[in-house]
């Protein structure tokens, strides 16, 4: 296909006689077979960057839609507050809500034009509406406790995989990504007071590193979700040779997968695991495993020359400097030393993503 812009141009040079129709055609095969090449190894805000490649007609009929979906949600509010239940009646809006996103972007995925592009945010924007308008039905069940939010996210999981399926895009993508991850996070603050007995809120002196187990088992599932991701963005670099857009969509899957794993890995050595507050982990350990993280996103990203895993992987080295700054250096030394040592962590992490990303383009040249 080839970007559109450059297509138009390359007519119009014909049409003014600038360039021959022979040349003409070379340029616009020379086009295609780039865009047809979709390398996964290009950078996730080039494929995020094309997702938000829209006219001004659109981006007022996207502004548009958003206050007429502003207002509906008014009048539910109306409504469920006077008639309804608190719950109840927001999950009846809400739901209306979804089935009208969900079948409009599912009636648009097939056109080829500005109205089209508007199916994958529909997608995706009526997948999300699925999640909330469940959550709101459980409101009104106390006795549900941590079972919503597993329900919710494994309803909005099969809405986004339907949505996927019905449109191959990176807004349903992303939705997909979202839900997985929400999903899995779902699971984890069920099982894990199950595992490991009742959510602890007030942590005293006795209660720190009482059970590195918590952290371990949290920090070893997020990786697990995060290894399903990258399986997922493998998936559509595979697919990357007939289908241009899969090597933008296996760009995105990727800088999910990674930042699942980074952050994952990094509330847990915080102490922010679902269902417990409080640091089960000494931070030199803690903040060791998150490096190691890092390091292994690198590998992955030199292995598989995709600079996707590259900025998740600098952001785990970020985190995991900044904590042991907190934790051993600033009480000691004060918030001057403190910084500066942050600055300089900072700089570092900066040059090193940098320096490896070169290296990634020199191979691809």
């Amino acid at each position: 296909m080839g970007d559109p812009q450059v297509l138009e141009r390359i007519a119009a040079w014909e049409a003014a006689g600038l360039i021959e129709p022979e040349t003409a055609e070379r340029l616009r095969a020379a086009e295609a077979a780039v865009e047809s090449a979709a390398p996964s190894t290009r950078a996730v805000g080039a494929g995020v960057a094309s997702w938000f490649r829209f006219s001004v007609a659109e981006l007022f009929g996207y502004l548009g839609i958003g206050f007429l979906m502003a207002a509906y949600y008014w009048g539910v509010s109306q409504v469920a507050g006077e008639t309804w239940e608190d719950g109840t009646g927001w999950a009846i809006g809400t739901g209306l809500a979804a089935i009208v996103y969900l079948v409009a972007g599912y009636v648009l995925r097939d056109r080829d034009d500005a109205v089209g592009r508007a199916a994958g945010p529909l997608l995706l924007i009526g997948g999300v509406q699925v999640f909330v308008a469940v959550t709101f039905l459980f409101q009104d069940i106390p006795s549900a406790g941590e079972v919503s939010a597993v329900v919710a996210t494994l309803v909005w999981l099969a809405a986004a995989l339907l949505a996927r399926r019905a449109l191959a895009a990176l807004p349903t993508q992303s939705g997909l990504l979202a839900a997985i991850v929400s999903f899995a996070w779902a699971v984890a603050g069920w099982v894990g007071p199950i595992v490991f007995g009742r959510p602890i809120f007030d942590y005293d002196a006795g209660d720190a590193y009482a059970n590195p187990l918590r952290p371990i088992a949290f920090i070893a599932w997020m990786l697990g979700t995060a290894a399903v991701v990258g399986l997922l963005g493998e998936r559509e670099e595979g697919a990357s040779t007939e289908d241009p857009g899969a090597g933008r969509r296996a760009a995105v899957t990727r800088f999910w997968a990674g930042l699942t794993a980074v952050i994952g890995t990094g509330l847990g050595v915080v102490g922010q695991v679902p269902g417990f507050y409080g640091r089960d982990l000494e931070p030199f350990v803690g903040d060791a495993i998150l490096v190691f993280v890092a390091g292994a996103l690198v590998a992955l990203a030199m292995r598989l020359n995709a600079t996707s895993y590259l900025i998740p992987a600098g952001l785990g080295v970020i985190i995991a400097l900044t904590d042991l700054n907190a934790s051993y250096i600033a009480d000691e030394l004060g918030q001057g030393p403190a910084l500066l040592i942050e600055g300089i962590a900072l700089l570092g992490a900066g040059y090193g993503t940098e320096l490896v990303r070169r290296r990634l383009a020199r191979r691809r040249g």
